[in-house]
């Protein structure tokens, strides 16, 4: 839906007194024909070689579009597996995008042919050392069956931290 809207989360009744809460102002527009993607900023450990699958979606009015075509283009580092790609029933067309040793940022935007509607992602390399792995579950098991998996999530040390594909 076009238009502004006012959006504001509020921390659960009784972990804070009072409540802690934040507000923020989203703006939108739609056109007959939008593209989105799904990851638009992608932090990269530095030096990994890995492909990573890029996805957007196209919609016109809201509805998802089928076999519409999606014209990919990569700035900087990392090979496409193609340079377009075609819409699904639900409006996603995806390629994949192959990293060799990564050292610099990259750029890879989608849009969409009929039009000069497009979408951008980033790609930043995150040196090896400030890199952390923090706990999402699966720790502190102490069993004589089997194990449940542990899981453990990837962060660069930004404040929030930003998660992050590999390690080196």
């Amino acid at each position: 839906m076009a238009g502004a809207a006012n959006i504001t989360a509020t921390l659960a009744p009784g972990v804070y007194s009072p409540s802690k809460s934040v507000s923020a102002t989203l703006n939108a527009n739609e056109s007959v024909s939008d593209i989105g993607v799904l990851t638009p900023n992608l932090w990269i450990a530095q030096g990994v070689t890995l492909s990573v699958p890029l996805a957007a979606r196209v919609v016109s009015n809201g509805t998802p579009q089928n076999n519409v075509t999606v014209n990919i283009t990569s700035y900087g580092s990392g090979t496409l597996n193609a340079v377009s790609a075609q819409t699904n029933t639900t409006g996603y067309a995806t390629v994949t995008l192959s990293l060799t040793q990564l050292a610099t940022m990259f750029r890879v935007v989608a849009c969409v042919t009929s039009t000069t509607t497009c979408q951008t992602f980033v790609g930043t390399p995150v040196a090896a050392s400030p890199l952390q792995l923090l706990p999402v579950s699966g720790g502190g098991q102490v069993s004589t069956a089997a194990f449940q998996p542990v899981i453990v999530r990837i962060t660069d040390s930004s404040s929030p931290p930003n998660p992050c594909l590999a390690l080196p």
